[in-house]
């Protein structure tokens, strides 16, 4: 998120905010982070987008003092302690999906097998809620882990969710609209081998004509179609 973020050019304290939050939340998945920035160019990017004084204080302060870093342990077990059992999914859910992903090198064949695990598990909870699982079910920290799997399955997955994702972002359950457009760009990347939006590293961004086609296959807004879709998506994962 935090990549994308700043490939979009999104405003600088959302960059900030959400690589802070990562290492409060999720130290572990901060620290590969951490080694992606210092490898990746995109990680020279973030330096020169939100500054060197708030890329430093993120980046270099790895060793806390004791009783700081015992401090924030704490802080964590009290928050996972006062969890719902569906935080609890979701908040496995989303550490299971980093296992093997953001490593120096990327074991697709051990992260492959978690991915289907966690999608399973996925489908199943939006069976059960029939909706998206945001804010108002796990609260915004864990809001994005549904999407987050959906973003890594495969394509035809994606489109099958992407109406899910869509109202989700409308009703505010997904808060921001990076999450959607970062589909979309994968869905396309797949689909034509460009993007509409640059979410994508390493991949064309759509020239001006393919722009127009895939913003209108794509649209961002919701509609009374995506309600639809939904609820058709619900009936076919029951009937599985």
């Amino acid at each position: 998120m935090a990549i994308a973020y700043t490939i979009l050019e999104l405003p600088k304290e959302q960059v900030v905010n959400f690589l802070q939050e990562s290492r409060n939340l999720n130290p572990v998945g901060f620290d590969k982070l951490l080694s992606y920035a210092k490898t990746n160019p995109t990680g020279i990017r973030w330096r020169e987008y939100i500054g060197p004084e708030k890329f430093n204080a993120i980046f270099n302060s790895k060793t806390e003092p004791p009783h700081q870093a015992a401090d924030q342990g704490n802080e964590r077990a009290a928050r996972i302690a006062s969890y719902s059992n569906l935080q609890r999914q979701l908040l496995a859910i989303s550490e299971a999906d980093e296992q093997f992903r953001g490593e120096t090198v990327y074991d697709a064949t051990k992260q492959s097998s978690i991915d289907r695990k966690n999608l399973e598990k996925i489908d199943s909870l939006f069976v059960r809620y029939e909706r998206y699982i945001g804010v108002d079910l796990v609260g915004e920290d864990l809001a994005h882990v549904m999407w987050l799997v959906i973003q890594h399955s495969d394509v035809e997955t994606m489109k099958h969710y992407l109406s899910v994702i869509r109202i989700a972002t409308s009703s505010g359950q997904l808060p921001g609209d990076v999450p959607l457009k970062m589909l979309i760009d994968r869905i396309c990347v797949a689909d034509y081998g460009v993007q509409p939006y640059g979410s994508q590293v390493g991949v064309p961004v759509a020239n001006a004509v393919q722009m127009r086609r895939l913003k209108k296959l794509y649209p961002i807004a919701s509609s009374a179609e995506d309600l639809i879709n939904q609820k058709l998506l619900i009936s076919l994962l029951k009937g599985m």
